[in-house]
């Protein structure tokens, strides 16, 4: 009898952390739109916003259909005027707290991996833990 009462206890316990964490992920609040802030070492800070409110930030759009919309430089260098555009690519939130994005840009395709620091409705800041550039031919 009380092996079954420690066993229901664990099963309970598994159960609610089970269920906490994709209770978390379900509402993470990730997608939406956030413009790029501030960087410091690998950290990178982002605030949300309604819209892109010009073409001359960067930032990055994360849709709930795991598509996204980056917008950066269209072309090499930051020597103003910087002109800005729209690049399509997709993202994915793994269990780990780390996001995959892969996206084009003017010289090619490339693939992120960010880890969560912090995300709520006003803010987003994150690590990168790696980065790789496939370049145009």
């Amino acid at each position: 009898m009380k092996m079954k009462k420690t066993v229901m206890a664990f099963l309970i316990i598994f159960s609610f952390f089970s269920c906490n964490e994709k209770e978390i992920l379900r509402n993470h609040k990730l997608t939406g739109i956030w413009i790029y802030e501030n960087s410091e070492k690998e950290e990178v800070q982002f605030k949300k916003k309604i819209k892109f409110n010009s073409n001359n930030e960067s930032g990055i759009r994360l849709k709930q259909n795991g598509q996204l919309m980056k917008l950066q430089y269209v072309e090499w260098g930051g020597t103003p005027p910087i002109a800005y555009g729209y690049y399509d690519g997709i993202w994915k939130l793994s269990k780990d707290s780390i996001v995959a994005i892969k996206y084009e840009y003017w010289g090619g395709k490339i693939e992120e991996d960010w880890k969560i620091i912090v995300v709520n409705e006003k803010e987003l800041k994150m690590n990168m833990i790696n980065r790789k550039t496939i370049e145009k031919e």
